[in-house]
């Protein structure tokens, strides 16, 4: 992991009971537009950290939920290219750590 990483990841942690609030979403479900928008609503709201899940077709170590938004995100078309335009097109108005 590159310092940089770390330290923005470690600043995270940077609390008094040092915890930090850790928001997960499958890209592209239901599509990339609302990925976005759901990743800036978790930033407003106060993620310190978006862990943005990389749909793929056997998620068989997920649980139910998360099974079913990669199914949903690939059938709408996402994939590893969609994930990064998802994630720069967040990184135009919000600098949390993804």
């Amino acid at each position: 992991m590159s310092k940089r990483l770390n330290n923005k990841i470690s600043k995270a942690f940077n609390t008094p009971n040092k915890k930090a609030f850790i928001a997960f979403i499958t890209a592209g479900d239901p599509d990339a537009d609302s990925t976005v928008k759901y990743i800036l609503e978790m930033a407003r709201a106060g993620a310190d950290l978006i862990e943005v899940g990389i749909p793929f077709s056997d998620p068989t170590a997920e649980g139910v939920v998360i099974q079913e938004a990669n199914i949903r995100s690939l059938k709408n078309g996402m994939t590893t290219d969609g994930v990064f335009d998802i994630v720069r097109r967040v990184r135009e108005s919000c600098d949390i750590q993804i």
